[in-house]
């Protein structure tokens, strides 16, 4: 698998992290089994460290687009806020996050774990 999927009990979070660069039907996955864990414990905060992984600019839109359906579709709450960690965000990443929060989801990235954590401890 190319990424490492953890319980953070301390944070009540998922955790996820890449450890090479995700394909499209990876990232599917991820935010499968991300879903499945959220819902088996009951927990409505995700950290996805995405920093080994990142859209290419040549990767057409629609695949974050199709990404956001994935949260639909997996019945991702609106809730839940998704953390995604990259130390640099490009055009792409900037684009998931506004559809994503258009759409109506909680997401957010950010440069490092420590400003998602600090997030996750102002929404409580």
């Amino acid at each position: 698998m190319p990424y490492i999927l953890e319980i953070d009990k301390d944070a009540k979070a998922v955790r996820a992290k890449a450890i090479e660069k995700l394909s499209q039907s990876a990232r599917i996955s991820l935010i499968l089994e991300v879903s499945t864990q959220l819902k088996m414990n009951r927990y409505s905060r995700a950290l996805l460290d995405l920093n080994k992984s990142t859209f290419s600019d040549a990767e057409p839109m629609t695949s974050a687009l199709e990404l956001i359906n994935c949260f639909r579709m997996l019945e991702i709450s609106q809730d839940t806020q998704l953390a995604l960690i990259h130390s640099s965000v490009n055009e792409h990443q900037q684009y998931f996050e506004s559809a994503a929060r258009f759409d109506g989801w909680n997401l957010r990235y950010f440069p490092d774990e420590n400003a998602a954590l600090e997030w996750f401890d102002t929404a409580e």
